[in-house]
């Protein structure tokens, strides 16, 4: 029976935290080409990071359970950061905000969401490659390669972490909203992300942050 998430190209296994041989390959290359930080010079890089098997919609409640956060789906003020305030400084006047861009950002979840999505003829096949050696196992950056993967719809729901103690909440009382998002016509998550609010040394004020963790 084939896999209703699509197309898969299995790599062996290795064992433990190397995961399968594709994923192994492309940390050795980002280790490689990248540079190292120190969390403690650079706080607001650190974040939840996926597992090694699976990501998926329900990776954020998994996360809740193990750093014993409360995990709420439910209820008003879900959204992608809790206080549009929160981002005032030099370089943003939440004033001059339109109400209607705030309401979406502090109650993300009472906005639906539709997409269309086509990848381009001559970039198509890395996208077909893309979802079948690493997307569609992980479950995550899935992205459509047709119009017709979406055609029914997508689901997407914000979620909150909260803590009100130190921990991955910066603040006490501070919510992390994220995003899973599946399709309706096949079993998959196209994408899911830990959305909040940083402080980089070099901004002058809070910044709205997005990682898609994998």
């Amino acid at each position: 029976m084939s896999d209703p998430r699509g197309l898969q190209l299995p790599t062996p296994n290795l064992g433990g935290r190397r995961g399968v041989l594709s994923d192994w390959i492309t940390q050795r290359w980002v280790q490689l080409t990248g540079q190292s930080v120190n969390l403690r010079n650079c706080p607001w890089l650190e974040g939840p990071v996926g597992d090694v098997e699976l990501i998926g919609s329900a990776f954020f409640r998994r996360l809740a359970e193990k750093k014993n956060l409360d995990f709420v789906e439910d209820g008003p003020c879900r959204g992608l950061i809790d206080d549009f305030s929160r981002l005032s400084g030099p370089a943003c006047n939440p004033s001059d905000v339109d109400a209607r861009v705030i309401a979406f950002y502090e109650n993300t979840a009472e906005f639906e969401f539709d997409i269309w999505s086509e990848w381009c003829g001559a970039f198509r096949p890395f996208g077909g490659a893309l979802a079948a050696i690493f997307s569609r196992r992980l479950q995550q950056l899935n992205v459509p390669l047709s119009p017709l993967d979406t055609k029914l719809g997508i689901t997407s729901n914000v979620v909150q972490l909260r803590n009100g103690r130190a921990g991955w909440c910066t603040r006490p009382g501070c919510g992390m909203s994220c995003r899973p998002r599946e399709r309706c016509t096949r079993v998959a998550t196209l994408f899911v992300a830990f959305l909040g609010t940083s402080d980089p040394a070099s901004r002058w004020s809070s910044c709205c942050q997005t990682e898609a963790r994998s």
